[in-house]
């Protein structure tokens, strides 16, 4: 991480995340390697790379970023150094990857409450509705998830009413059975009237 600080070289700081990402990813994650991280100040200085025109290095610094904040102790660092502002502006992005991988790791800090919070200040909910599409599967899928967390906020919620029509016509649209049965507990999350695992079947 010492290195990282002091290098400028776009192509080694890309290479020197992917490798670190690689020491904390697995079938779950490494938790020695990714408290040793954050002992390291890692979300810290991988924050402030974030602000680069390039789009290799936005995309190792958003998924090393959501790595570290797998861990409780990652995300709160990451609220306190207002990390959901410089990643909603990634969501904005022409690249696939990058808007993928910042809507990762603003998956993992919404879990937070002034994660939610900070969301919405950015002005991140208009976002999240027109990214609905079935075109891309795994980013649609991704984005109902962060509409899950951010819609837990009252605030969030109402802005976000009208992502309810744009999923039900993407559960009679798409032949996925993954879409339907997430589109469905995303519109569960928006309409907020029973308990969280209802049976989805009755969720229209």
């Amino acid at each position: 991480m010492n290195r990282i600080k002091e290098d400028k070289d776009t192509h080694c700081l890309c290479n020197a995340l992917d490798l670190l990402s690689k020491c904390v990813a697995g079938l779950n994650y490494d938790q020695k390697a990714l408290t040793e991280l954050l002992k390291a100040n890692a979300v810290a200085i991988v924050l402030k790379l974030a602000n680069t025109p390039y789009q290799d290095l936005m995309v190792s610094v958003a998924r090393f970023l959501c790595l570290l904040c797998f861990d409780e102790a990652g995300r709160k660092k990451a609220v306190e150094l207002k990390a959901v502002e410089v990643l909603v502006p990634y969501l904005n992005h022409v690249d696939s990857h990058v808007i993928a991988y910042a809507a990762a790791a603003l998956i993992s800090i919404t879990l937070e409450v002034q994660g939610k919070k900070d969301f919405i200040t950015a002005n991140g909910v208009p976002v999240l509705v027109p990214m609905l599409n079935l075109s891309d599967t795994e980013l649609t899928l991704m984005v109902m998830v962060l509409i899950t967390n951010v819609a837990e906020h009252p605030h969030a919620r109402m802005k976000l009413q009208r992502g309810i029509g744009v999923l039900r016509a993407m559960v009679k649209a798409s032949v996925s059975a993954m879409i339907k049965k997430c589109s469905r507990q995303t519109i569960q999350q928006l309409q907020f009237r029973s308990r969280p695992f209802q049976n989805l079947k009755d969720v229209r």
